[in-house]
């Protein structure tokens, strides 16, 4: 009995839901009474999510727009330069190409960096025995930058430096000093005609070999002894702007054996000892008009130069002035 109901009541539902299906009635809100009247127990899943409700809103998990960048560097570490206040001690560094700073901070590292605490004025000075600010580089530079806020150059400042090609002096230099290229034999370009260089020390250029050609400015007012010593590629000297100085000094361009051109300034009275001694491809020099004394062995070992015209206002020969000039034919 209970079969035939439970089966006449099924039959009954399902005319009940084709009825309300005609009638536009939805089946999903009536679905669970309907089977509760039979009986039936509906499997109602708990609390059911409305359709979207576990999606993410859009950009509610995404970073803000820069906030993974890097931050900005800081100042430039000058690695490799050690200063002291005003002064560069040293550099240490593997670079080829030097740019000196004209100023530099110190950071709470205590590293030297870019920035204007300090004003750098001077290179410490070295010596021969190798204790110069590029001692530990020497071999490795090939260029230097000097800053304009550099006016001065120490003894031995760069001496040694066998690689090195070109130099850039500052528009500010007032001095040179001494031995300050000694010894730099690849040395072939430097700007010494565009400074307001007014002194250039003893040996300044000393065996600067690579160096062809030299022009002093017109504020020159001291040259010491032996500056061009041993540059044997040197073939050109024009130090006829120089007319503040009165003497060429004692072996400035001697053992320069490739030196052909020498031109001299109308205010040197006096040409002092060995100044072209051994310049031996030397064919013929204009000597000063206002020329006064000839030193000793001043022209010695001359033995390209062939002719002369001695100035009638000078008084003094020495006896070696002219002594090896082999093929000196005619002095006038």
């Amino acid at each position: 009995m209970k079969k035939f109901i439970k089966i006449f009541s099924l039959t009954l539902l399902t005319l009940i839901l084709l009825v309300a299906v005609g009638f536009g009635v939805t089946y999903a809100v009536d679905k669970d009474l309907a089977l509760s009247w039979i009986g039936i127990e509906a499997e109602i899943p708990s609390d059911p999510e409305e359709p979207g409700t576990d999606t993410e809103q859009p950009g509610t998990d995404t970073e803000e727009p820069g906030t993974d960048t890097e931050e900005p560097a800081g100042p430039k570490v000058y690695e490799g330069f050690t200063f002291d206040g005003n002064t560069l001690v040293s550099y240490t560094g593997s670079e080829t190409d030097i740019v000196i700073p004209s100023s530099y901070s110190i950071n709470e590292d205590g590293q030297f960096i870019e920035g204007e605490d300090y004003e750098v004025t001077s290179i410490v000075e070295g010596t021969t025995s190798g204790t110069s600010a590029f001692a530990q580089s020497k071999s490795t530079i090939k260029s230097i930058f000097i800053p304009d806020t550099i006016t001065s150059l120490g003894f031995y400042a760069f001496y040694g430096m066998e690689n090195l090609e070109t130099v850039v002096l500052p528009s500010t230099l007032t001095k040179i000093g001494k031995y300050i290229f000694g010894e730099c034999t690849s040395l072939s370009s430097i700007n010494i005609a565009e400074t307001p260089i007014t002194s250039i020390d003893d040996f300044a250029f000393y065996h600067c070999e690579s160096l062809t050609s030299v022009t002093l400015p017109s504020t020159i007012t001291t040259l010491e002894q032996s500056i061009f010593d041993r540059c044997l590629g040197l073939i050109s000297a024009d130090l006829s702007a120089c007319t503040s100085i009165t003497e060429i000094p004692f072996g400035i361009f001697s053992n320069c054996n490739n030196l052909t051109t020498v031109q001299l300034p109308d205010s040197i009275t006096s040409i002092k000892t060995q100044a072209f001694m051994d310049c031996t491809s030397l064919p013929s020099i204009t000597l000063p008009t206002n020329l006064v004394s000839l030193g000793q062995s001043t022209f010695y070992n001359c033995r390209a130069l062939s002719s002369i015209t001695i100035p009638d206002s000078v008084t003094t020969i020495n006896s070696t002035c002219f002594r090896n000039c082999q093929n000196l034919t005619s002095v006038s």
